[in-house]
């Protein structure tokens, strides 16, 4: 069993874990910090009953899925003896996990920790964007543009059983409305930029990207908005939107033509361009049962989002560096700004409720942060 204690403040990607819990009124509540034994591979998963679990890669011998309690106490551990090295998992509800490493995807089972089934990753995962196991499997983003350049590349997805899936990047369909309007018969300046995968339990995924339209003006003419597009297990689209507006104004320049001129409408007024504007980004998102999906995005908004990707509820948020969302089980809506506030409401966006928090000893900002639930409803905001 770890040891719990304060240890002095430290930045991300070492192996300690801190626990924070909150009240249904949001103050905070106990604390606790323990060493995980180990570095973590990928990401700390929150699971149901308050545990959470992760991949630990001690100094010597085997990687292995350890679990614990919302107290920081051990209560499981599972020796991995996968192909290559763990990049990530994924818990499923039975207890079952779908690990990835650098050249395979498996389902572990709970202890004992047997392996169920298995495939080879042709190619690897090393050079993978991103890598999200999920449910049945894993998707695997590979972006072979350089920062900056359009977007190129393919999407994979290896499920567990059956055949692997790819699809080219960008998966949005291309801006033809905008283009034909402000570009007819011409070359149209827009890219696509990839920002995110979320697995869904039905095999899919939601595939976040940038578009960047560069508008036929003068001035201010670059407008980022966000695409969401969801997939099923087969690749096919079954829903997709545009978070985010364009918008334009004009700027006009006025002079008077004498000094004694103080009318509203200058003496000489012309236009000097038209200026478009607007940015919306991707932050973080987390799916929500059954079937819908939260997403932040800058500005900053907390959207919930339902099966076929249609707006629910959106509410103004506290901004912050390193945010966390409730998991999908989970009773209620719950944020960590990733700085210094926790905000929470109920299912349908509404009993708002907002506190500060000021941690002793480190700072979630420099972190990793995931959100868990105990079975009473605590909420738990782990930081590592």
């Amino acid at each position: 069993m770890s040891a719990i204690m304060t240890i002095p403040l430290q930045a991300a990607g070492g192996g300690r874990i801190w626990l924070q819990a909150f009240g249904s009124d949001l103050e905070a509540g106990r604390a606790v910090s323990f060493e995980a034994g180990g570095a973590i591979a990928g990401r700390l998963r929150a699971l149901p009953g308050g545990e959470f679990a992760a991949i630990v890669e001690p100094a010597g011998g085997r990687a292995r899925i350890v679990r614990w309690d919302a107290g920081g106490r051990e209560v499981g551990r599972v020796e991995l003896t996968l192909l290559g090295k763990p990049r990530d998992l994924f818990v499923r509800r039975d207890g079952s996990a779908v690990v990835v490493t650098s050249e395979e995807v498996a389902l572990v089972g709970a202890p004992p920790g047997e392996v169920r089934s298995r495939r080879a990753l042709r190619g690897g995962t090393l050079a993978a964007r991103a890598v999200e196991p999920g449910e049945t499997g894993a998707w695997l983003a590979y972006v072979d543009s350089a920062e900056g350049a359009p977007l190129k590349g393919r999407l994979v997805y290896a499920p567990l059983e059956g055949e692997e899936v790819t699809r080219p990047l960008p998966v949005m369909s291309p801006p033809s409305a905008a283009c034909e309007k402000e570009y007819p018969g011409r070359e149209c300046p827009w890219t696509a930029q990839f920002q995110g995968l979320v697995p869904t339990e039905t095999g899919g995924c939601v595939v976040a990207e940038g578009l960047v339209f560069y508008h036929a003006v003068g001035g201010a003419n670059e407008t980022r908005q966000l695409v969401l597009t969801e997939l099923d297990a087969q690749g096919g689209t079954r829903a997709a939107r545009t978070l985010g507006e364009a918008t334009s104004s004009l700027e006009w320049f006025g002079s008077r033509s004498s000094p004694g001129n103080f009318s509203i409408f200058p003496g000489k007024m012309f236009l000097v361009r038209r200026s478009y504007h607007g940015y919306t980004a991707f932050l973080n998102a987390s799916t929500k049962d059954p079937g819908d999906l939260l997403v932040l995005v800058t500005g900053t908004y907390l959207k919930r989002l339902g099966s076929s990707l249609e707006e629910r509820w959106s509410r103004f948020v506290q901004p912050g560096a390193s945010p966390a969302l409730s998991p999908a089980w989970a009773r209620g809506v719950f944020l960590f700004s990733g700085d210094v506030f926790v905000q929470a409401f109920d299912e349908g966006g509404g009993a708002e409720r907002v506190a500060p928090f000021q941690p002793e000893g480190y700072r979630p900002s420099t972190l990793h942060n995931v959100v868990g639930q105990t079975a009473a409803g605590e909420w738990l905001l782990a930081s590592y």
